[in-house]
């Protein structure tokens, strides 16, 4: 079990708003790192989280704001788990260099996956399949607008056989647009 002290230490570096933060190289396992600790306790009664690290280059993003991304991005994934045995749901969260330097991350699920006919609104704002009073409809637009500021990309494709893979690719400084 962690300490008090390290909850708040992570949840403090992701809730600043980042507003006055520079975009500076950033170890982005350090941020999925952390924003894992912090959806563990909503992840731990639906499904098994796994972290597969690799070795992804330094991006110039502001730590906060990605790591809002991966938050999101991680209990969205928890969200679309079908009503089963929590040890048969699963979601891996890798990173990696990306093909033209850069960065990938990853959140994959074996969850019920995006169904064709709402694929294009996935990024609306507003848009959700939550029930009313259970979903804004604001995460994956708020998630998109902070990726592309980064002069990055968030994507989604199905998983294989199974779920949803979301990727944010992110530029290095010189890549940048």
């Amino acid at each position: 079990m962690r300490d008090t002290a390290a909850v708040v230490a992570d949840i403090r570096a992701l809730s600043r708003d980042g507003e006055n933060e520079p975009c500076e190289p950033l170890d982005v396992n350090e941020v999925v790192q952390a924003a894992v600790k912090l959806a563990l306790p909503q992840v731990y009664d639906t499904a098994r989280l796994e972290l597969e690290l690799g070795e992804p280059n330094p991006v110039p993003v502001i730590g906060s704001r990605l790591g809002q991304v991966v938050l999101n991005l991680i209990i969205n994934a928890t969200q679309a788990m079908p009503d089963r045995p929590a040890d048969r749901n699963r979601v891996v969260v890798s990173t990696r260099a990306g093909d033209a330097a850069g960065a990938v991350i990853e959140v994959e699920d074996n969850g019920v996956g995006i169904p064709p006919e709402i694929a294009d609104r996935l990024f609306d704002p507003f848009f959700t399949t939550k029930p009313v009073g259970q979903g804004t409809g604001l995460g994956l637009a708020l998630s998109h607008s902070i990726v592309t500021s980064f002069g990055g990309e968030l994507t989604f494709q199905p998983a294989d056989p199974e779920g949803t893979i979301f990727r944010v690719e992110l530029p290095t400084a010189g890549a940048r647009g």
